[in-house]
């Protein structure tokens, strides 16, 4: 069907101001059609006489920027649940590298579900929803997770077997710090891959940096081509400078406590019957030296010890 690229929507569940349009392939794309023209590589639908693209939204960027007006693309009948499948599944080329499309893609597919489950109050009433009623197989299995919200496992269930539930999981637990207050989805959202994600959200949380400040931070790991390896010296650095690790204090020794005036007195008396025995041992040892010059010098200095020894246990006597 032959359509204005001016007339085509985008599908109303890629929030364009959240997950950006990557100029870098707007421009490989626009390449790509300059020299093998413009194949029918969209897909829309007619919603009440609008016509939104389910997928292609950098293509459609490139046909605007080249000024071609008219294209010939199929149109389908496509509920909200293909419009959200058809997003999540093209969002996966691009999940490795941008934080923002899989913490965005599981957002809106929770938002919806949380949606469609709020609609039904029985078992009865819900089987009527063609949409969303296969991936609950029983009735306990709606309560639970009415009951509960909706989790990883619908979730993964919801968008297909192209999707990980790792994925899933660290976008939820994006969202769920981002409301708790101790990680910014903003500054997730601009971080250059999901192991930078994984990295700054462990570092933030460990250094109690406000939501306020990082998004700073991630504007300037992407900004500098920070490495992910590199990510945690950086934080730490911040931590620093912001007075968030402080330099450790000095351990002071505990003082010791005043000896026992008994053990003194027989640890003293131990240590004088040692000496003792070592300065007859001495003596005994210059026997064997040959020089006299040498045994008299040794002899001398062991009479020092010993006669100061003396007047030691003379005056405790």
């Amino acid at each position: 069907m032959e359509l204005k690229v001016k007339d085509l929507k985008p599908n109303p569940f890629r929030r364009l101001n959240k997950y950006k349009i990557n100029k870098a392939k707007v421009e490989s794309l626009k390449i790509s059609i300059k020299e093998t023209s413009f194949w029918d590589n969209l897909l829309v639908r007619n919603k009440n006489g609008v016509y939104e693209i389910a997928y292609g939204h950098h293509r459609l960027v490139a046909l605007k920027e080249l000024g071609i007006e008219i294209i010939n693309v199929p149109v389908r009948e496509l509920d909200d649940v293909a419009m959200i499948k058809i997003m999540a599944n093209e969002n996966m080329d691009d999940w490795k590298n941008v934080p923002a499309v899989y913490t965005e893609t599981v957002l809106v597919a929770k938002e919806y579900l949380d949606g469609e489950l709020a609609k039904y109050e029985t078992w009865d009433e819900f089987r009527s929803n063609k949409s969303i009623r296969p991936i609950f197989e029983s009735e306990p299995e709606f309560r639970s997770v009415k009951g509960k919200g909706v989790g990883q496992t619908t979730i993964l269930k919801f968008l297909g077997g192209n999707w990980k539930q790792h994925i899933i999981q660290d976008a939820l637990n994006t969202l769920k710090s981002d409301k708790e207050g101790t990680v910014s989805k903003k500054a997730i959202d601009l971080l250059p891959s999901a192991e930078h994600s994984k990295i700054f959200k462990t570092e933030v949380k460990k250094y109690d940096i406000p939501k306020s400040e990082q998004e700073g931070l991630a504007k300037t790991i992407a900004r500098n081509e920070i490495g992910k390896r590199a990510t945690p010296d950086f934080i730490e650095t911040h931590a620093k400078a912001t007075g968030r690790i402080k330099p450790k204090e000095k351990e002071l020794k505990p003082k010791e406590k005043a000896p026992n005036i008994d053990e003194f007195v027989e640890k003293l008396i131990k240590e004088l019957h040692e000496i003792d025995n070592k300065v007859y041992t001495l003596i005994g040892n210059t026997q064997h030296i040959e020089s006299n010059k040498i045994k008299d010098t040794l002899l001398l200095k062991i009479k020092t010890v010993t006669n100061t020894f003396n007047k030691v246990k003379e005056e405790l006597i």
